[in-house]
């Protein structure tokens, strides 16, 4: 797997609405737990050039960086 595929993998699982949440009274009393998922490339981090930044319900930012270690 190479880090694109990688990278699109966990945006794809970030970005996923689950049923599950919505149900559950005390997760809706806290916002939204994720509120926006982005690439780096779409977010101009240009530090690395495979990774995610995520910004969740309360304001923090995460960016999470990707590198492969193994072939």
């Amino acid at each position: 797997m190479r880090e694109q595929e990688f990278q699109e993998l966990l945006l794809s699982l970030l970005t996923v609405e689950t049923e599950a949440f919505d149900d559950d009274l005390e997760v809706e009393a806290l916002g939204p737990l994720l509120q926006a998922v982005g690439t780096f490339k779409e977010a101009g981090v240009t530090a690395h050039e495979w990774g995610l930044v995520v910004a969740s319900g309360d304001g923090s930012e995460f960016r999470i960086t990707i590198e492969r270690t193994r072939r």
